[in-house]
């Protein structure tokens, strides 16, 4: 829903609900196998913006979003047998708050600037495991001991800021030059194990043992319109992103059904980086596009590589 208060002042309000299913199903003469994984989101969001002048823009806003993890629900049928190996459900909750600013003083330079403070909880009802250092790097870890927690009782809280900062400055004949910086937090981990017989993907939450995900990310690129009609837009860019907490697993895992899977996972560090070329014809018969993209991406993992 959205509020005018005044000629200066927008509100919005949004509430969603989403759910999404992955499952893989085996079927052998009198064996059924059924394996089935969910998440289920409910977030509500409150979002204002101010027009302090033409030129000068406030938004300020929050958001809490209650996740349900279901990372298996297995059941095996066989002759009638049925058996049960389902995984115990996992919870967290994500509150963020935000604020973002706008800005045009000139006709040359703009610049927008923003914080985001957020927060994730790892809540309970269930078993939380806390494992020793493995002995050798790239090894998988052995339980050191466990703890009960009740239902939304808070088992890991992490809280994150995430600054960013853009500009734009134009120069005379239709060009201008562009930049940033922005940090991403990620608290849902997608572990994938393509070289099984039957691909999966396996989603986990931010854990006790399993940290958020960050990227720090820059950007810086130069645009120029060519022709007395600005027949072509053209542009160079290049990034370089710089990322923590990246999630792999020790050789030999199991990803599939299992309850222990944090004692196989390791965290690393990441770099990713490149450039783009890219051209466009705007007016015309004929129109279009062409553009080259070079980048690289590398991760290094203790124990892996």
């Amino acid at each position: 829903c959205n509020h005018v208060f005044n000629k200066k002042l927008f509100t919005n309000f949004t509430y969603y609900y989403s759910r999404y299913r992955y499952n893989i199903e085996f079927r052998n003469r009198n064996l059924v196998f059924n394996w089935q994984s969910y998440i289920i989101n409910n977030s509500a969001k409150v979002d204002f913006n101010y027009y302090v002048t033409p030129k000068h823009q406030l938004s300020f806003g929050s958001q809490s979003t209650f996740y349900t993890f279901k990372p298996g629900r297995a059941v095996a049928t066989n002759n009638g047998s049925r058996y049960d190996f389902s995984l115990p459900d996992k919870f967290g909750l994500e509150n963020a708050s935000y604020i973002g600013d706008e800005y045009n003083p000139s006709g040359k330079f703009s610049f927008r600037a923003g914080f985001r403070l957020s927060q994730w909880l790892y809540l309970g009802k269930g078993t939380a495991y806390y494992y020793k250092n493995a002995p050798n790097a790239g090894e998988r870890r052995m339980i050191d001991y466990t703890r009960t927690f009740k239902t939304n009782e808070v088992i890991a809280n992490y809280i994150n800021p995430e600054p960013r900062f853009g500009f734009k400055y134009m120069l005379k004949g239709a060009q201008s030059i562009k930049g940033g910086y922005n940090r991403m937090v990620q608290n849902l981990h997608l572990i994938s194990n393509t070289a099984a017989s039957v691909p999966f993907d396996v989603w986990q939450p931010t854990t006790n043992n399993i940290l958020p995900e960050k990227a720090d990310q820059f950007t810086l690129g130069y645009f120029r319109d060519l022709g007395k009609n600005a027949d072509y837009e053209t542009s160079f860019e290049v990034y370089y992103k710089s990322l923590q907490n990246q999630v792999d697993y020790v050789d030999g895992a199991n990803l599939l059904l299992n309850e222990f899977l944090e004692a196989d996972l390791l965290n690393g560090i990441g770099r990713a980086y490149g450039a783009e070329f890219y051209i466009r014809k705007t007016t015309g018969n004929l129109t279009g596009w062409i553009s080259y993209t070079l980048s690289r991406s590398e991760r290094q993992v203790n124990g892996i590589n």
